[in-house]
């Protein structure tokens, strides 16, 4: 440093040039630009989702959205990342919603509508008894409701909403069957020494099946005695299937109790007649002459998970591996099929092995 002609003046030592600092002061910016630049570059892609077989192109999990007031908006990225979230694979190749749609109240079951002809209304006089039965079932008089139900269900006036009436009739028969409540038809057995699951139900011709069912014993062999039980008295059920409308209607002693969507086989594979429940087989192997078993649950098994074999009476030709089955394919149901005798839901012919005993009748008619 020495004085010059307009005033102090640096020299060219060996000190720290002020030239330079301003030249490093302005390389830095340029550099944070570089490195911000570099780093927006070099960010991973977005993981793809293989859930479906097929690819298809996914939106945007997190759509930009414009800042609100009193935010700062991001600055080349920052403050604008969210944490991973885990993955969830859809089942059935279809992406699975972020949230769980709202669970909505299933309405109860409203008024039935003609169906025969839409343009005619139901009678005041129907309507009044349909009031007056989900009046009985709003009070549990399912018994009361019932009793309607039958007497509607026989008239002329319920032919036009027969559909309704036997679905109303289906679910109050269950409810009565199996609940621990009277019906008629239903009494009451105390539990004596000696008595056995087997010796009960063949006392009363019902199914030992019914009778574990109704009462919920776990245990047949750890009976308490003097417990009550609910059995069948002797009940009469009687099953009718209509090939031509492709259903069956059950009946205990004499009354609707169910109808079910049945499939037909070949005509001359189902003949009408008069038959017997003679046998009942869960988890049935299936075979047609000439060709080799196929076990339970195997593919080409068509029998479902329950065969109830039929012997004919009367004047009925004797049909050899005739009866009702399951099937594992619920839509061939309602409609003829290629092959099989008359089968029902895996569920509907579980329902019938439980309630129908070994000689309940069998109807075939067209």
């Amino acid at each position: 440093m020495q004085r010059g002609k307009f005033g102090i003046e640096f020299d060219d030592g060996d000190g720290f040039p002020f030239r330079k600092m301003v030249w490093l002061a302005a390389l830095i910016p340029a550099a944070v630009v570089l490195i911000l630049i570099f780093r927006g570059c070099s960010r991973e892609p977005a993981p793809v989702d293989i859930g479906s077989a097929d690819p298809v192109e996914q939106p945007s999990a997190y759509p930009a959205q414009p800042a609100k007031r009193g935010e700062r908006a991001p600055f080349f990225g920052f403050g604008n990342e969210r944490k991973p979230q885990e993955a969830v694979r859809p089942a059935t190749g279809v992406a699975a919603p972020s949230e769980p749609p709202p669970s909505v109240a299933k309405p109860p079951e409203s008024l039935p509508t003609p169906t025969d002809d839409t343009s005619k209304k139901i009678p005041d006089t129907v309507q009044k008894k349909l009031s007056e039965i989900t009046a009985a079932e709003q009070q549990n008089d399912l018994l009361a409701a019932r009793s309607m139900l039958l007497a509607l269900h026989k008239s002329p006036e319920g032919r036009n909403i027969q559909e309704f009436l036997e679905r109303k009739l289906a679910k109050i028969n269950q409810t009565l069957l199996f609940g621990d409540r009277p019906m008629p038809g239903k009494i009451v057995h105390k539990i004596q020494a000696g008595d056995l699951i087997g010796k009960i139900s063949r006392q009363y011709n019902t199914t030992q099946e019914f009778v574990l069912k109704a009462n919920r014993i776990d245990n047949p062999g750890a009976l308490r005695i003097g417990k009550e039980l609910w059995v069948l008295n002797k009940p009469n059920f009687c099953l009718t299937v209509y090939k031509k409308a492709c259903t069956a209607v059950l009946t205990l002693n004499g009354e609707f109790f169910r109808r079910y969507p049945v499939g037909i086989g070949p005509s001359q594979d189902v003949p009408t007649g008069t038959y017997a429940l003679s046998s009942r087989k869960k988890h049935p192997s299936y075979s047609r002459p000439g060709q080799r078993t196929i076990p339970y649950n195997a593919q080409g098994n068509i029998l479902g998970t329950v065969w109830l074999g039929l012997s004919p009476t009367r004047d009925t030709p004797v049909v050899k591996g005739f009866g009702l089955h399951g099937t594992w394919v619920n839509a061939s149901l309602g409609q003829n099929c290629k092959e099989g005798r008359i089968r029902f839901s895996n569920s509907d012919i579980e329902q019938l092995e439980l309630l129908l005993p070994l000689g309940t009748r069998v109807n075939v008619v067209e």
